[in-house]
């Protein structure tokens, strides 16, 4: 069942009816026969009167009037997005699933064949890779012995990886795309690191043998794949021939540099640290369509990027410094790159390079065409 297409009027309003849940935050609401609904958060609960106008969900209160975008509506799934771009995903509580898709069942705790598939894509969106089908043979064989083992933990743990999943699914531009899916491979490690969740364990286990993870950094909550270790000059080295450094003076101190990030990383910045957890994602987004532009196009690309970024070494001295292949100035360099300059090179692209950059359309990832 897809919103709004296949549904119009009472059939709508009946579709919300229930109790919604997003284990990530605590949060929930409650839709009723009466047209009332009660949001409740950690913080504060609001109540009131709720309608629905085509793709429109309006929340009024005595005091406020909120408004979202329905991205996604099934018989287990809501999707929501707000003036703002935030995302807010629920699951159904109390849905059970049909005997037809019934996987495996513990006393009370059921686990369904859609439970099943949402997990596969939720790690593929961790890994940015489709998987094999003797990896998808893996993850069956690590979920079902989990369920076995830990049947509420691991229904507890699925619900919050298919939450998560939903806010990146809803996420089509590079930046919060990047942000929700480290929030994933974050709460993952917290349920291995603290909950010591059996699924959580194995399925760190799984990842790190398939896609090696360099670090996690409990102070800034970021995860390092290796891989963006490995891609991360790509998108650097496009950056600063952007700033004014040719690829030939690059390509000279790159060895140098990539010695120094390894030694270094842990020491960096937040936004340093921010962009290279990131560097894998971005250098598949960026590189192609940045290497696409040729000419005049290129040309007005550098010299617009110039303009708008936040750089500080746009300046000729410090460029130079640059030039000169100091370590120390790579490093400072590297850490502006955060999320201004990623926001201006991704615009320009879509104005000078026809390039508009949806992770979902780039990524050679499965998914479901719910919200579209």
């Amino acid at each position: 069942m897809v919103f709004p297409m296949l549904l119009q009027g009472q059939a709508v309003r009946r579709s919300f009816m229930g109790e919604w849940e997003d284990p990530t935050v605590n949060m929930r609401v409650g839709f009723y026969a009466d047209s009332s609904f009660l949001l409740q958060t950690i913080f504060y609960d609001i109540k009131g009167s709720f309608t629905v106008q085509g793709r429109r969900l309006i929340l009024e209160s005595s005091k406020q009037r909120l408004q979202y975008k329905v991205q996604k509506l099934t018989r287990r799934k809501l999707v929501l997005i707000d003036a703002e771009g935030n995302v807010l995903a629920f699951l159904k509580k109390g849905w059970v699933p049909p005997d037809s898709l019934l996987l495996a069942q513990v006393e009370e705790y059921k686990l369904s064949t859609e439970e099943l598939n949402d997990f596969i894509r939720y790690v593929e969106v961790l890994t940015l890779e489709p998987l094999t089908e003797a990896a998808n043979n893996n993850l069956r064989v690590i979920l079902l012995s989990s369920f076995h083992d830990e049947p509420l933990f691991t229904v507890n743990f699925i619900r919050r990886a298919i939450v998560g999943y939903e806010k990146v699914r809803a996420s089509h531009r590079p930046i919060p795309f990047a942000r929700r899916r480290n929030d994933l491979l974050v709460d993952l490690y917290y349920s291995r690191l603290y909950d010591q969740i059996a699924v959580a364990v194995r399925l760190i286990r799984f990842v790190k043998r398939h896609y090696p993870i360099e670090f996690f950094d409990e102070h800034t909550d970021l995860v390092f794949f290796r891989r963006a270790f490995d891609l991360q000059h790509l998108v650097f080295r496009y950056y600063l021939m952007m700033l004014g450094l040719s690829p030939y003076q690059y390509d000279r101190f790159r060895n140098g540099w990539e010695r120094y990030l390894r030694s270094n990383y842990r020491n960096a910045t937040i936004q340093f640290k921010e962009f290279l957890a990131t560097a894998d994602l971005h250098a598949r987004l960026l590189i192609p369509p940045t290497r696409s532009l040729e000419g005049k196009a290129w040309r007005r690309f550098k010299k617009e990027f110039r303009k708008r970024s936040f750089s500080s070494y746009l300046k000729p001295s410090r460029l130079r410094l640059l030039k000169n292949g100091e370590m120390l100035h790579w490093k400072h360099a590297f850490g502006e790159l955060g999320q201004a300059d990623l926001r201006v090179w991704y615009q320009l692209l879509e104005q000078y390079g026809g390039a508009v950059v949806d992770p979902w359309k780039v990524l050679p990832l499965e998914h479901d065409e719910e919200g579209e």
